[in-house]
């Protein structure tokens, strides 16, 4: 659904209300109605229209902040194995990427440092039932794959591929499944 779409279906509750309370079922504004009404159903209505753009537009509530970087596509070092805490989310530099590291279970794992729902620091974040928890509204998502499991959040956490070189972690992006090249087979005759 467009922007467009959203507003035009956020203007169309509006009018709903207005009907209900107006008790018409013409519209929101019969024939009935007095003038000075008429301007009273117009300024609510306008006033959510403006309120809804801004919230939405303007301050990106309610949009999918989920990142999408393109780097760093290489394995990038960023934080020596030793001073990774565990079970305990760190951020760090992954190249031009903010990167959260964490390790569980003698498992290592990155996502991108920032909560899809409202950008949330991760890294201020911790663990609880096998996933990571949002510090501000509480979003859960499963540390093992970065989907979410707890909204407010309803999109997956950006993933990275982690490997230990030398006592160094190094990260690179992990691209999306849709996006992997699949195998080809021969062809059966």
């Amino acid at each position: 659904m467009t922007p467009e779409q959203r507003l035009r279906e956020a203007g169309e509750r509006v009018v709903d209300v207005i009907r209900a309370k107006n008790g018409s079922t013409r519209g929101a504004i019969s024939s009935n109605t007095p003038w000075p009404s008429v301007g009273i159903y117009w300024a609510a209505a306008a006033i959510a229209c403006a309120t809804c753009c801004t919230l939405v537009f303007r301050e990106r509530i309610g949009v999918d902040r989920t990142e999408h970087p393109i780097e760093p596509r290489d394995f990038v070092p960023s934080l020596f194995e030793s001073e990774l805490v565990d079970e305990r989310p760190q951020h760090v530099r992954a190249g031009d990427a903010d990167v959260i590291l964490v390790r569980s279970d003698g498992r290592l794992y990155a996502y991108g440092e920032h909560c899809p729902h409202l950008g949330a620091p991760l890294s201020d974040g911790w663990l609880l039932d096998g996933g990571i928890v949002c510090p501000w509204h509480g979003a859960r998502f499963e540390l093992t794959t970065g989907s979410t499991v707890k909204g407010p959040a309803t999109s997956p956490l950006t993933r990275f591929e982690t490997c230990v070189r030398d006592g160094r972690i190094e990260v690179r992006l992990l691209a999306p499944e849709h996006e992997t090249v699949p195998r080809t087979t021969a062809r059966q005759r």
